[in-house]
């Protein structure tokens, strides 16, 4: 088993990248696949989640943004992506394929700072066989 991931530290311009990576996976159904764009896949189960802890020490409002690849026979499954006691709905829709990443918005999220803010992916429903690949959840402070 891959040891347990640090808090992820919130950097100076206060945005944050959480990688495939730094996630630590719970269920059997959902793997870290290596490469040039390391990314989770082999997603396949309403069990089975990433979980990232970060240490917020910027409150404020976050633009919230999922990297995600799907192709369209796949899409529409929908998760939740979980900041603390917050949950953010998000609908994967058609990328191009397994491998053509996108970056989409899932919303603004308001955070307050935290030393550890979990943060997991919970798959919802998964139409068609597979969740999506997942290369990142990005945190990027809004203009407000």
């Amino acid at each position: 088993p891959r040891p347990r991931p640090p808090v992820i530290p919130q950097p100076a311009d206060g945005a944050i990248s959480l990688r495939a990576a730094d996630a630590e996976i719970f269920g059997g159904h959902l793997a870290l696949l290596a490469g040039a764009h390391p990314h989770l896949g082999c997603w396949t189960s309403l069990d089975s989640w990433p979980l990232w802890r970060v240490r917020l020490h910027r409150a404020g409002t976050y633009r919230l943004e999922v990297e995600y690849a799907i192709p369209a026979h796949r899409q529409g499954t929908s998760v939740e992506i979980e900041l603390g006691d917050q949950r953010i709905p998000f609908l994967a829709g058609n990328t191009g394929g397994w491998g053509e990443y996108v970056r989409a918005d899932a919303g603004l999220v308001t955070l307050s700072a935290h030393d550890e803010l979990p943060v997991r992916v919970l798959p919802k429903s998964i139409p068609v066989g597979a969740v999506m690949n997942l290369r990142a959840v990005h945190l990027t402070p809004a203009a407000v």
